[in-house]
């Protein structure tokens, strides 16, 4: 089935010597009529390092609209290459969103093998940056741009090019205009490079239900209860790093003592990972105590992704 927008997946560094076999990933999900993958659930089991972000990268990714399909699989094989014979392109990528510090070796990999620009690096006086907000974003992906340039002698970038990116080209120009307007202390350096990148754009969750939909007949939970210990409201890191929004219907029951059980996943979009991070918040509370307690209740979660001019963290709401 093919992609019509294939998100790309972070690349992972570990450090670790197995001869464990690593599993694939099976991945089940739906496709709506715009081509958007959602009910995205991972399954099986195995020996599965640096999985976290196959959830996200499926739905930052698109397929070709048209009908409805209802029941798709796609398998995911880890590919491990040793450091030192990873591709240069693919250290670069790693070093722009790294999921670890980068040892200083990883880094030095990356510039050209004849440059005297870097260790130690000419101090800067005026650092430029591209006018990252007037800049087309992709959703749920980063865009990177690297130039490669030399320092004249009086600390001015000269020809400069773009050595590797994600071939944005408004990013790309952006890029060569902020290293030419970027200047340097005086002496001349060759085999310079710098990035740039370009945040994601937020995606969306799809509208999520009503909760009292889910809502037994025959629940004694009342309406409306305060929380004595409230949720510890987490937004799962995986996806605040693609920022893409998603939602849960939680079912539970509460104990005389206020003590949350019986939790259950009802619903979840766009993928179950939301379900599972929704399940561990109401986990962690405790409603008011009870003479009985309380049988199914309902929780609506959702998971917010601030705007792009908005410095606040990603929030998550637990209510009705």
């Amino acid at each position: 089935m093919p992609y019509s927008v294939a998100a790309r997946p972070f690349r992972s560094l570990s450090w670790f010597t197995t001869t464990t076999p690593v599993a694939p990933v099976v991945v089940s999900f739906r496709i709506d009529e715009s081509g958007r993958p959602l009910g995205i659930s991972i399954s099986g089991s195995g020996y599965r390092p640096d999985a976290s972000d196959i959830g996200p990268m499926l739905a930052a990714s698109r397929f070709p609209p048209g009908a409805k399909r209802p029941a798709c699989k796609v398998t995911f094989t880890l590919v491990q290459t040793p450091l030192d014979e990873a591709p240069l392109a693919e250290l670069r990528a790693f070093a722009i969103a790294p999921n670890m510090r980068p040892d200083p070796s990883l880094i030095a990999r990356t510039f050209p093998a004849d440059n005297d620009c870097f260790a130690p690096s000419p101090a800067v006086r005026l650092r430029a940056f591209p006018p990252f907000k007037a800049l087309p974003g992709t959703p749920g992906q980063i865009e990177w741009s690297m130039a490669g340039f030399d320092i004249d002698a009086s600390g001015q970038p000269v020809d400069v090019t773009i050595v590797d990116g994600t071939g944005s080209p408004a990013l790309d120009a952006a890029t060569l205009a902020a290293v030419r307007e970027t200047r340097y202390e005086p002496g001349a350096h060759h085999g310079c490079v710098y990035p740039y990148y370009r945040a994601p754009m937020t995606i969306v969750a799809p509208p999520p239900p009503d909760p009292k939909a889910f809502r037994s007949p025959d629940a004694s939970c009342p309406a409306e209860s305060d929380w004595v210990k409230k949720p510890s409201l987490n937004f799962p890191a995986a996806y605040d790093r693609r920022k893409i929004e998603g939602w849960a219907i939680i079912g539970f029951d509460v104990a005389p003592w206020g003590a949350t059980g019986d939790i259950k996943v009802l619903a979840a979009e766009p993928t179950a990972d939301f379900g599972d991070s929704a399940r561990a918040i109401i986990r962690a509370a405790t409603k008011e105590a009870s003479p009985t307690g309380y049988t199914g209740c309902v929780e609506r979660v959702v998971f917010r992704v601030p705007k792009d001019d908005d410095p606040a963290k990603p929030s998550v709401t637990v209510g009705n």
